[in-house]
Parts: structure tokens; C-alpha cells; sequence
């Protein structure tokens, strides 16, 4: 491409009172790559949402969740591998087959591998990002003058899934010979990773003056758990090209 698109937009909302306020948030962002034909794109989308209360004298209550996802598509080939096809190319070869040719496939291969075919008809690798996060609060108060308790719990969850179709590409010359391949054997692959990470604390604070004399007295307890997961795969030779 000569040129490539990209775009932005962002969104907030706001407001409350002294006692309740909220944020939420939105942005997305979408840029094109650098190739004319097939999958080249990068897309990513972020929400944000913040709330506070203040229930009583006794409790206070907050929440903020949070999702992050990119979304990628690519050509299994690589764009640097392709670009280098393009600029190698020979000027006498054709990129589309000419007429009267006898070989079926309209993309012409007889000098070299044909890039357009490759971007086209290559196949497809897709990469997926999301990330959740959650976290609530608890504040009770005032039971005893000086005596606080704060409560917190909070959760963060990613996922990771990628899938690779590499689609068998044949280039055969004029007689029918075989010229130049691609992508040989075809394959399917995936990847796959789950990321979860827990997080529960408890602290209770205690704070007295005497006259001249202050007394601060803090007791807490946390727990955290951490688990992971990956599974990936990959098959080759399949009979139609496609997982």
C-alpha cells in the first residue's frame, strides 16, 4: 500500500456526588498494515468503569472493572517475506496468468513464487489478547472511634489464543511442471494460554490520641493464588486445506 488508515477514538463519562461518583471509559483503535491484499490488521478495544459509595457513616463501597482486548491478523508467510518477494520479482513475469496459458491457476508462478497469490491465498494467522481485571472494596467504620476495617478482593484473568492456517500454494510453468511451492506441507495450528491471579487482604487499623501521646496499632491478613494453563497443537497434510 501506499498508504495505510488508522483511527482513534476515546469516550468518558463522569459525575456523582460527594457520597456516590463514577467513571467510565471506552477506547478503540484500529490501524491497517502495510499490504494491499489479505489479513494485515490491528485492532484493540479498552472499557473502563469506576464507581465509590459512601452507603452510611458505617460503610463505603467501591468497584473498578477493567477489559482489555487486541485482536491481530497476519499473513503465516511474514510481511517482510513478502515485501522481499515483491521487490525480487522479476519484470518479465506476469502476475496473473495470461490467456491461453493451459494452467488453472490464475496466479502466475513460472519465474518465481507469486506474492499476490501469497497474500491472497496464503492463509491466516489471528491473535487474540483479552485481559479482565476486578477489584472490590470495603470499608466499615466508626463502630469504635479510631477503628477501621478495610476489605479488598481482586481478580485479573487472561486469555491468549492464537490459530495459524498455512494453505499450500503450487505454481506450475506452462507445460504443467511443477515451477515453485509454498507453504508445503499446508498446516493448522493453536496456542492457547489462561493467566488467573486472586488477591484477597484484610486490615483492620486503630488509631488513639492521648493528650501528647498517639497510639496506631495495624493487624492485616492477605491471600493470593496464581494459576497458569497452555495447550497448543499442530496437524499438517490436511485433505482440504482448511482446519
Amino acid at each position: 500500500k501506499r498508504t495505510t488508515a488508522q483511527q482513534q477514538h476515546s469516550v468518558s463519562i463522569s459525575g456523582g456526588s460527594k457520597k456516590l461518583n463514577y467513571y467510565v471509559s471506552g477506547n478503540f483503535f484500529d490501524k491497517d498494515g502495510i499490504l494491499k491484499y489479505g489479513p494485515d490488521s490491528n485492532k484493540r478495544y479498552n472499557v473502563r468503569a469506576k464507581v465509590n459509595a459512601e452507603v452510611n457513616n458505617y460503610l463505603e463501597l467501591g468497584a473498578n472493572v477493567s477489559y482489555d482486548g487486541k485482536f491481530i491478523e497476519t499473513n503465516p508467510y511474514g510481511t517482510k517475506n513478502i515485501l522481499e518477494r515483491l521487490y525480487r520479482i522479476r519484470g518479465r513475469q506476469l502476475m496473473f496468468t495470461p490467456e491461453g496459458d493451459p494452467n488453472d491457476n490464475p496466479y502466475n508462478g513460472d519465474l518465481q513464487v507469486n506474492p499476490i497469490d501469497i497474500m491472497e491465498n496464503g492463509g491466516i494467522n489471528r491473535n487474540q489478547y483479552h485481559t479482565f481485571v476486578g477489584k472490590g472494596n470495603l470499608r466499615v467504620k466508626n463502630l469504635v472511634k479510631g477503628l477501621v476495617f478495610d476489605f479488598s478482593a481482586s481478580r485479573k484473568y487472561g486469555f491468549y489464543n492464537e490459530n495459524i492456517e498455512k494453505r499450500y500454494l503450487l505454481w506450475n510453468g506452462w507445460n504443467g511442471e511443477k515451477r515453485f511451492d509454498a507453504n508445503n506441507p499446508n498446516s493448522f495450528s493453536r496456542k492457547m494460554n489462561n493467566d488467573n491471579h486472586n488477591y484477597v487482604e484484610a486490615i483492620a487499623r486503630y488509631e488513639k490520641s492521648f493528650g501528647k501521646h498517639n497510639l496506631s496499632a495495624m493487624a492485616g491478613f492477605s491471600f493470593q493464588k496464581n494459576t497458569s494453563s497452555f495447550v497448543s497443537g499442530t496437524t499438517y497434510v490436511l485433505t482440504n486445506d482448511a482446519p
